[in-house]
């Protein structure tokens, strides 16, 4: 069996998930889950834990493209 829990992260109020192990072999070993559902933490108790961060999103700008033939024939200046 195992719980679900929200729970406030990120400035979201019950944002984010946490799923409890309740019984066997695993109990009380548990996983959150931030609000876009991707993983962010593994509590697996005497086994050790885990901690994953995802980049920011980032903007790129890309130059403007030119084809083969412009630069043939000399229309592009690097």
């Amino acid at each position: 069996n195992v719980s679900e829990k929200k729970f406030d992260c990120n400035g979201i109020p019950g944002g984010c998930t946490e799923l409890t192990v309740l019984s066997g072999e695993d109990k009380g070993k548990s996983m959150r889950f931030d609000q876009y559902n991707r993983l962010i933490f593994i509590n697996a108790k005497k086994d050790g834990t885990a901690l994953f961060e995802y980049g920011k999103d980032v903007t790129v700008n890309l130059p403007q493209a030119y084809t083969m033939d412009d630069i043939m024939k000399g229309k592009v200046k690097f």
